[in-house]
């Protein structure tokens, strides 16, 4: 019984998550997300973000193996002082990083302090 319940809840959970996807976009500088856009090859990096320079490379890596869309985890203090450090280190790769990126907003919210880099 529990299964046929969870089942359903997930079809619907499914059901819900596609309804939304195909009738809003979203764009992540100039990558388009949902909608009746392409589908995005999204990664998230496995390093410590704290870890600021490893950080970098593995986002360049991800980038060169065909990644549209790079996420990080900021999960404290050092992780979110290290955020204004990865981009300067992907600047100097020559990556163009959108200089609008509101992560301070987001790193705000879970309480996490960034030194104003831009």
């Amino acid at each position: 019984m529990t299964e046929v319940i969870s089942n359903r809840i997930s079809e619907k959970m499914q059901a819900l998550a596609t309804d939304f996807a195909n009738k809003y976009a979203v764009r992540v500088g100039n990558v388009v997300v949902g909608g009746d856009a392409p589908v995005v090859v999204q990664s998230m990096t496995n390093t410590d973000t704290a870890d600021y320079l490893k950080t970098a490379i593995q986002i360049a890596e991800l980038h060169q193996t065909g990644s549209e869309l790079v996420r990080i985890t900021v999960n404290n203090q050092a992780a979110a002082a290290a955020v204004p450090r990865i981009v300067e280190h992907l600047d100097k790769m020559g990556f163009n990083v959108r200089r609008r990126t509101p992560y301070r907003r987001a790193l705000g919210k879970n309480g996490y302090q960034c030194t104003d880099y831009w």
